[in-house]
């Protein structure tokens, strides 16, 4: 019995192996980061125009709107986006690439390809956003993490996620109050992975940059494919 235990041990390790090294390597169907062609270049330039333009608009009336993103159309502006602002490739470091969000049930979830020292994997962040209901403030917590479809256990987020904590403390100090937001002052003063995960909070009040307009957040919430939020002028 012991000999068969041995063997049956023998043979149940690496076929486990093989199977945590095949989910960690798998791709999620979700992940689809937008492949746009020059026309698709321009499309998606005059889209984020075009909506920035009428959120610009619509604080200029004062009154409260619902802004609708589909999380096809931000992948869309995250694969422009190097080429609208050539500065955005500095927002994530160098081992990741190809960034796409997904919109699901209550949650937003951000994944890139990540590549480095041999290791490569599409790694995966769930994220909750909340506002309470005095409405003085957003929280954005870290709900988990995948490498692939494997969980990822909160210490290796901790490896992960460290470069990405640095590289936000480490920007350049900007003492213009209209040109630093609430949410940049709130993320640099982020130290570690623990404090993602109890949530992040930020005042809710914000300046929208065209016209410096000032407005805070009502509501937020992710469905199936879509983010809805609320924008009240201030």
């Amino acid at each position: 019995m012991a000999r068969r235990a041995a063997l049956f041990g023998a043979i149940l390790a690496p076929v486990t192996l093989v199977g945590l090294w095949l989910a960690f390597q798998h791709k999620p169907a979700w992940y689809q980061p937008a492949r746009l062609d020059e026309q698709g270049y321009q499309l998606a330039r005059r889209d984020s125009v075009a909506t920035a333009d009428s959120i610009s608009d619509q604080l200029v009336q004062g009154k409260e709107f619902e802004l609708v993103l589909t999380d096809r159309l931000v992948n869309e502006w995250l694969a422009a986006l190097p080429s609208i602002w050539p500065e955005a490739k500095q927002t994530l470091p160098d081992e990741l690439r190809d960034p796409a969000v997904r919109f699901a049930e209550d949650r937003i979830r951000f994944a890139a390809h990540f590549d480095k020292n041999g290791w490569q994997a599409i790694v995966s962040v769930d994220l909750f956003v909340r506002v309470p209901d005095d409405g003085t403030s957003v929280t954005i917590a870290l709900a988990g993490a995948r490498g692939g479809s494997l969980p990822v256990p909160r210490t290796i987020i901790e490896r992960l996620l460290r470069p990405l904590i640095e590289h936000s403390q480490s920007g350049g100090k900007n003492h213009d109050a209209d040109a630093i937001s609430p949410w940049d002052a709130a993320v640099k003063s982020v130290r570690s992975v623990d404090q993602l995960f109890a949530g992040v909070t930020s005042r809710n009040r914000f300046v929208w940059p065209n016209g410096k307009r000032p407005f805070r957040i009502a509501s937020i919430r992710a469905t199936n494919g879509e983010l809805r939020i609320r924008l009240q002028p201030l």
